[in-house]
Protein backbone atom coordinates (compact mmCIF):
# COMPACT_ATOMS: atom_id res chain seq x y z
CA UNK A 1 0.00 0.00 0.00
CA UNK A 2 1.52 3.39 -0.93
CA UNK A 3 0.62 6.72 1.23
CA UNK A 4 0.15 9.88 -0.42
CA UNK A 5 -0.37 13.65 0.45
CA UNK A 6 -1.11 16.50 -1.71
CA UNK A 7 0.43 20.05 -0.56
CA UNK A 8 -0.77 23.52 -2.54
CA UNK A 9 1.37 26.42 -1.29
CA UNK A 10 -0.59 29.63 -2.67
CA UNK A 11 2.54 32.52 -3.87
CA UNK A 12 1.28 35.50 -5.48
CA UNK A 13 4.37 36.44 -6.63
CA UNK A 14 5.14 34.83 -10.40
CA UNK A 15 8.68 35.26 -10.00
CA UNK A 16 9.07 34.22 -6.70
CA UNK A 17 6.98 31.04 -7.64
CA UNK A 18 9.02 30.12 -10.39
CA UNK A 19 12.31 30.77 -8.17
CA UNK A 20 10.92 28.06 -5.83
CA UNK A 21 9.74 25.20 -8.12
CA UNK A 22 13.17 25.86 -9.76
CA UNK A 23 15.25 25.13 -6.77
CA UNK A 24 12.99 22.31 -5.65
CA UNK A 25 13.12 20.81 -9.11
CA UNK A 26 16.56 21.14 -9.18
CA UNK A 27 17.02 18.88 -5.36
CA UNK A 28 14.47 16.39 -6.11
CA UNK A 29 16.67 15.35 -9.63
CA UNK A 30 19.58 15.71 -7.52
CA UNK A 31 18.68 12.44 -4.86
CA UNK A 32 17.38 8.56 -5.62
CA UNK A 33 14.77 8.80 -2.96
CA UNK A 34 14.35 4.29 -2.45
CA UNK A 35 11.23 4.52 -0.66
CA UNK A 36 9.23 7.76 -2.24
CA UNK A 37 8.87 9.74 -5.16
CA UNK A 38 6.97 13.30 -5.54
CA UNK A 39 5.64 15.24 -8.32
CA UNK A 40 5.96 19.18 -8.44
CA UNK A 41 4.38 21.48 -10.92
CA UNK A 42 2.51 24.96 -10.99
CA UNK A 43 -0.74 25.82 -10.83
CA UNK A 44 -1.72 29.47 -11.85
CA UNK A 45 -0.21 31.23 -8.70
CA UNK A 46 0.61 28.60 -6.43
CA UNK A 47 2.63 24.95 -6.03
CA UNK A 48 1.17 22.14 -5.87
CA UNK A 49 3.59 19.28 -4.88
CA UNK A 50 2.30 15.56 -4.40
CA UNK A 51 4.24 13.02 -2.52
CA UNK A 52 4.36 9.33 -2.21
CA UNK A 53 5.81 6.87 0.47
CA UNK A 54 5.78 3.33 0.70
CA UNK A 55 5.06 3.81 3.97
CA UNK A 56 3.72 6.30 6.49
CA UNK A 57 7.47 7.32 7.94
CA UNK A 58 8.88 6.96 4.38
CA UNK A 59 5.79 9.88 3.27
CA UNK A 60 6.21 11.86 6.61
CA UNK A 61 10.24 12.34 6.01
CA UNK A 62 9.62 13.22 2.45
CA UNK A 63 7.26 15.63 3.41
CA UNK A 64 8.82 17.47 6.37
CA UNK A 65 12.26 17.60 3.88
CA UNK A 66 10.34 19.16 0.79
CA UNK A 67 8.18 21.68 3.03
CA UNK A 68 12.30 22.60 4.89
CA UNK A 69 13.60 23.16 1.11
CA UNK A 70 10.12 25.35 0.22
CA UNK A 71 10.35 27.29 3.34
CA UNK A 72 14.22 27.80 3.02
CA UNK A 73 13.41 28.72 -0.91
CA UNK A 74 10.83 31.94 0.05
CA UNK A 75 12.46 32.63 2.66
CA UNK A 76 15.73 33.07 0.54
CA UNK A 77 13.52 34.61 -2.44
CA UNK A 78 12.18 37.50 -0.56
CA UNK A 79 15.35 38.83 1.24
CA UNK A 80 17.22 38.67 -2.01
CA UNK A 81 15.87 40.72 -4.96
CA UNK A 82 14.81 38.58 -7.61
Amino acid sequence: MQNSIDIRIDIIDKQLLKTVYSAIVVETNAKEIERGKFQIRIDESSLIIKVKGADFVATRALTNSIMRLVKMSIDVGTTIEI
